[in-house]
């Protein structure tokens, strides 16, 4: 697909997340929610903190394990944003209605900027962006008819069954993890159901902060592109045309 939509009259989007993971002798956790609320000063007004499930862990053992390490500890709700910290990373995410891309950058970019402020982080490991949509249908024939999926399995051709696919696939220095899940349905509006596409692109990046800060608006729009374009070409014409594509 050459030309992408501008936007989407019929928006599939249900959730975006970005996050940045980094080195860090302090407990980030700790020092994070204040010191964006005191530096974000009356838009902090009417922010809700809410400690996460994992912070009832051992600090040891959230440390030692990998798959624990990254687990938000503290949630900081803003207006439409959500702010997720552990001590070693943090996510930015929009809480739907879908603000924009432009509006969502601009606030991860104040906030990783705010934050850099406090040398909390040393150097920067890894940055994602996540986004996940859900391509609505019924029926598992019809799901699997709107996603760019030939897939044959034990000589078996699936072409109604309920399906979950994962695949990474490199692109000039980032991962793309392509997710694609039939058969779902959103836990708060179970009545609507689809197709997930879950697009997560990751880089590795091992930048100081200031490095990072000075490329971030590039990096962040390569990162973006890729997601973009990976979410679209997952999408069958019959998909594509469900969701009222609109170009600029």
């Amino acid at each position: 697909m050459n030309k992408l939509p501008s936007k989407l009259s019929n928006e599939p989007l249900i959730d975006v997340a970005f996050e940045m993971r980094f080195k860090s002798d302090l407990q980030a956790s700790s020092f994070v929610p204040g010191l964006l609320l005191a530096k974000l000063g009356e838009r902090a007004a009417g922010a809700r903190l809410e400690r996460m499930p994992a912070a009832e862990m051992p600090l040891q053992l959230r440390a030692s394990d990998p798959n624990l390490r990254y687990l938000p500890l503290v949630k900081i709700t803003l207006g439409n944003y959500a702010v997720m910290v552990s001590d070693y990373s943090v996510v930015i995410s929009c809480i739907m209605p879908y603000v924009g891309w432009e509006a969502y950058k601009l606030f991860i970019k104040e906030t990783v900027t705010l934050l850099s402020t406090a040398s909390l982080f040393g150097e920067l490991e890894r940055h994602s962006l996540k986004y996940v949509d859900l391509i609505e249908a019924k029926l598992l024939a019809d799901q699997l008819k709107l996603v760019n999926l030939e897939l044959s399995i034990a000589g078996h051709e699936v072409k109604q069954e309920a399906t979950h696919v994962r695949v990474e696939i490199p692109e000039n220095g980032h991962i793309k993890v392509l997710q694609i899940l039939t058969d779902s349905a959103l836990v708060n509006d179970p009545g609507r159901s689809g197709t997930i596409i879950d697009v997560d692109v990751i880089r590795t990046i091992s930048f100081d902060v200031q490095q990072y800060l000075a490329n971030l608006d590039s990096l962040l729009e390569e990162i973006h592109d890729i997601n973009k374009r990976a979410f679209f070409n997952c999408l069958t014409k019959e998909a594509l045309e469900s969701l009222g594509p609109e170009y600029e």
